[in-house]
């Protein structure tokens, strides 16, 4: 008996083993490019396209090319991406709370009809057609260039917008009620308990906002024509595509290490809500 409970615990242990030895491997095959993206901005050209650690020294001077290369418009272009992915966020979680209230909790003529109209909205948005009719509305409008194309069509976010309203459903409506006895106004309900409550679902869905409006590039393209109103990806692209990746090339990862930074920094910060609001879709009511 002794003899056969030791084989078994040597077999589990042997596989737990080679799971743990093949998740290493994925993790650092993950790791990698990351890896070889921070070293290759911090080698000195001449070591640049050997292997990622053959090089004799490090250095920041990359770093202060730069901010100090003209072409590059870098501190412009960096101050135009976080105002218009931070805009875009703010919006998109004032509006996706308020909406997602509205249609979980208030009773009103044409709810059903608006809320699928919300669903079919989220799905719309996401194709050629919507993006085609966006597109055609700036050039009438004559808004490209300009931050009100770059921010406006982004606003609201029909996804958010669910997200939170079937969360929302997961409240009590005894909360709202007593909440609504002692005063409290209907945006009161939602800043002072219902945001508070669903601070798992505002960290994914303002991380994930801020994500896509921060890396976005097709739309950058279609609608800037300026050098002064170009997001961080367009100027690198634009740079890369102009010549300078190939005369220097740790210039482009130093700024493409710049660009992933601040993605990577929110997801540490809000790591824990992040996970927690993934874990919420499992409960969601349909």
């Amino acid at each position: 008996m002794c003899n056969v409970l030791k084989s078994k615990m040597k077999k589990g242990n042997l596989s737990g083993l080679i799971i743990i030895s093949f998740l290493r491997f994925w993790s650092f095959i993950n790791i990698y490019p990351y890896l070889y993206l921070i070293i290759g901005s911090l080698k000195q050209d001449r070591d640049f396209y050997t292997s990622i650690f053959n090089f004799k020294v490090l250095t920041i001077d990359r770093y202060k090319d730069m901010f100090a290369l003209e072409e590059l418009h870098f501190i412009r272009a960096l101050f135009n991406s976080f105002f218009i992915a931070g805009a875009v966020t703010l919006s998109v979680l004032f509006f996706s709370a308020t909406t997602g209230y509205a249609v979980s909790k208030l009773n009103f003529k044409g709810k059903t009809f608006i809320t699928n109209f919300i669903i079919f909205q989220w799905i719309f948005t996401g194709t050629g057609v919507g993006f085609i009719v966006v597109f055609q509305l700036m050039v009438t409008l004559n808004m490209l260039s300009s931050y009100f194309a770059m921010i406006v069509p982004f606003l609201m976010s029909a996804w958010g917008v669910f997200l939170f309203s079937q969360y929302f459903k997961t409240i009590p409506m005894a909360l709202i009620e007593s909440a609504r006895i002692e005063g409290c106004s209907e945006l009161g309900i939602i800043f002072r308990i219902m945001i508070p409550m669903s601070k798992s679902v505002a960290a994914i869905l303002g991380v994930f906002t801020f994500m896509g409006r921060w890396n976005d590039l097709l739309w950058s393209v279609l609608v800037i024509r300026k050098p002064q109103m170009m997001t961080l990806n367009l100027t690198i692209a634009n740079f890369v595509l102009g010549g300078g990746g190939g005369d220097k090339p740790g210039l482009v990862f130093a700024a493409t290490v710049i660009l992933t930074l601040p993605i990577l920094i929110l997801f540490i910060i809000y790591r824990k809500q992040f996970i927690s609001g993934i874990s919420i879709g499992g409960g969601l009511k349909l």
